[in-house]
């Protein structure tokens, strides 16, 4: 028996995910992220295809792969198609040669990466449905589980091998009452269940009790607080890959009689990947504003009144220089910002020093306009003790790896999951850091 499972990113740390797992000596490899702190930081977002693997790698944005053999890689599997999965395929794939296997919705996004940032692409980007079984070679079958997160399409990856199944669980939640899509499938992971060797399951909020809260909760907090200022003008900003939220935005805008704006690229990009994934038409419903130049014509042509017939939805929650809030504020585009309008944060803020400061200058410039602004009007797509639970039981494994998450993180999941349900450090639980291994024999 030989299954290994080699953490190349996303352990002991959060973000820049990326593990390989080696069955028989054939290697699959389990996403490929960025480190967001460390992009924003390092990197000029502008420029992408300027840097190279070797750049990206020493500035920390993705992990180094330069100990994985990569003539052993058969598969390229990323779980879902945010950044900190996702992002790092354009400046890594090349050094493969296989297959780049992904849900319907993550194959359209990561179609756009390549595209937008005038990328070279080596290896075929292969859509694949739920629940479909591809043989990848003589000892691993792969599959995709519905899971509910934050973003259309994402996936509980499993490797079917002869020793058990390989779960790969990065990111989930347990919604009961999800917007957009269905629950997560328990029922099929009750059926992986009854063989599964390992699961390698997220810990970010393994500190957390209970359930974390479904997306309809959030529709309902939306629903009271735009209802609220139907007579002001209103303006919001969240997660561009969240279609789900932005379903729910354009669909309150639209039954309190308001039209909907989207402006910035990326509202264009990923609700247009919704739309070719057959996920959402919100994009059709919207007058749309990809570009600053097309955005400071329509404002600056915008009077107190007009603005009062939409809900305009922005980008640059996370205080980014060049998205279209901070554009706004700064006075490189114009805004139609004014007393009693209201502003809502449809987010959290991502919390890694840099982005916190950025964040509170922000708001300290929007302050000024003494808008009623609403921050935090948001649900994570990560799970908490109570979901992470849940999944344990759904696939009873015969070892947990607690992924994604800080030695804090990492800790919590031993306490409050592994250890009750009978793993032990070191022999049945394994914590794994970046470039280290675990044999499973």
């Amino acid at each position: 028996m030989s299954v290994k499972i080699h953490a190349v990113g996303g352990y002991g740390e959060v973000g820049r995910n990326m593990t390989a797992v080696t069955v028989d000596g054939e290697t699959v490899i389990f996403d490929m992220g960025y480190h967001m702190d460390n992009l924003v930081t390092n990197v000029d977002g502008a420029k992408l295809s300027a840097y190279s693997r070797e750049d990206m790698i020493k500035l920390g944005v993705v992990a180094d792969d330069n100990d994985v053999d990569p003539k052993k890689v058969v598969a390229i599997v990323p779980s879902h198609a945010h950044l900190d999965h996702i992002g790092g395929i354009p400046f890594l794939e090349a050094r493969y040669t296989c297959p780049i296997y992904c849900t319907p919705y993550t194959c359209e996004v990561l179609k756009r990466q390549f595209a937008d940032n005038s990328f070279r692409k080596k290896n075929r980007i292969i859509k694949v449905p739920y629940k479909k079984l591809i043989k990848l070679s003589k000892s691993i079958t792969l599959e995709f589980v519905h899971i509910t997160h934050s973003i259309p399409h994402s996936a509980l990856v499993v490797l079917h091998t002869p020793y058990g199944a390989v779960c790969y669980g990065n990111d989930f939640k347990m919604d009961q009452a999800p917007v957009l899509e269905s629950k997560t499938d328990v029922e099929r992971l009750k059926q992986i269940g009854k063989n599964t060797l390992v699961l390698m399951s997220e810990c970010l909020y393994a500190r957390k009790p209970g359930h974390t809260a479904s997306e309809s909760s959030v529709k309902n907090r939306l629903r009271e607080i735009m209802e609220k200022h139907d007579k002001n003008g209103i303006f919001v900003t969240t997660f561009t890959s969240h279609v789900a939220r932005l379903h729910t935005i354009v669909h309150i805008a639209k039954s309190m009689g308001r039209r909907v704006m989207f402006m910035g690229r990326s509202l264009e990009k990923y609700s247009k990947a919704a739309k070719l994934a057959g996920v959402s038409n919100v994009i059709d419903e919207v007058e749309l504003f990809p570009f600053k130049n097309q955005m400071r014509r329509r404002l600056k042509n915008m009077s107190e009144a007009e603005k009062k017939k939409y809900v305009i939805i922005i980008t640059g929650h996370q205080a980014e220089d060049q998205a279209v809030l901070n554009s706004m504020v700064t006075g490189k585009l114009p805004n139609l910002f004014s007393a009693d309008d209201l502003f809502v944060f449809s987010c959290n803020t991502i919390p890694t020093e840099s982005i916190i400061a950025a964040r509170k200058v922000l708001e300290e410039k929007l302050a000024k306009y003494k808008m009623n602004t609403f921050l935090n009007i948001h649900v994570s797509g990560h799970a908490s003790q109570d979901d992470l639970q849940e999944l344990l039981d759904a696939l009873k494994p015969k070892h947990v790896i607690p992924s994604h998450g800080d030695q804090k993180m990492m800790d919590a999941y031993l306490l409050n999951l592994a250890k009750p349900n009978g793993y032990e450090l070191g022999k049945t639980c394994h914590f794994l850091y970046d470039g280290k291994s675990v044999d499973l024999e």
